[in-house]
């Protein structure tokens, strides 16, 4: 059996593993924020369909890679809103549900781009303002009521966007540590801290 990108399939599936063994504990320990489990549990799942894609590229039909593709945008769409609508109902919970509206309208026409299109591009337009409303909410929150984690939320959002930018730049050091590679490498970073500020509030 070939693997077409070993080095982008496995660092995905770590994410996969690192993702859902954080869902894992907050769940386990009864964490009150179910936006941000379901976070995790779906950067996994996204993750686990992005490694599969990469990995076994020739073992599946054009028109299934597509739909896979599709559904890897998706998936990255669900978690962004995830993550932004989380973190607005622990630290500003009086306005989490204009943001809840207005990602969740957002959803429309970006799922009908993606279906018609497949562009990588509207996904980095989505998670981007997402994740800058997110990062912003939380440097309103340090400034204002010193919440414990914030500054952990934060770093983790600094190397998420480094690493999207060597992504969506395409700098790579080696065929088989390419772009992506390196992106996942920042994105275990970026969850590691992500989650270390998210369980602490």
């Amino acid at each position: 059996m070939k693997i077409t990108e070993p080095v982008t399939m496995i660092t995905d599936y770590m994410i996969t593993i690192e993702a859902f063994a954080f869902a894992a504990i907050m769940l386990s320990k009864g964490y009150r924020e179910t936006w941000i489990i379901s976070y995790f549990f779906l950067l996994g799942v996204g993750a686990l369909f992005g490694g599969t894609s990469h990995g076994f590229k020739e073992y599946i039909t054009p028109k299934r890679e597509k739909i896979a593709w599709k559904g890897t945008l998706i998936l990255l769409a669900l978690t962004s809103f995830s993550l932004i609508f989380g973190i607005t109902r622990l630290l500003l919970p009086q306005i989490s549900a204009i943001v809840g509206w207005i990602f969740g309208l957002a959803l429309i026409p970006y799922f009908y781009r993606v279906w018609t299109n497949g562009q990588f591009f509207d996904a980095v337009v989505y998670y981007g303002i997402a994740m800058l409303s997110a990062m912003g909410i939380c440097i309103y929150s340090l400034l204002t009521d010193q919440v414990n984690g914030v500054i952990e939320i934060i770093w983790g959002f600094i190397v998420l966007a480094v690493g999207t930018v060597i992504q969506v730049k395409k700098i790579g050091f080696h065929k088989h540590f390419n772009h992506n590679d390196i992106f996942h490498v920042f994105s275990m970073v970026a969850t590691w801290l992500l989650f270390t500020g998210l369980y602490s509030i």
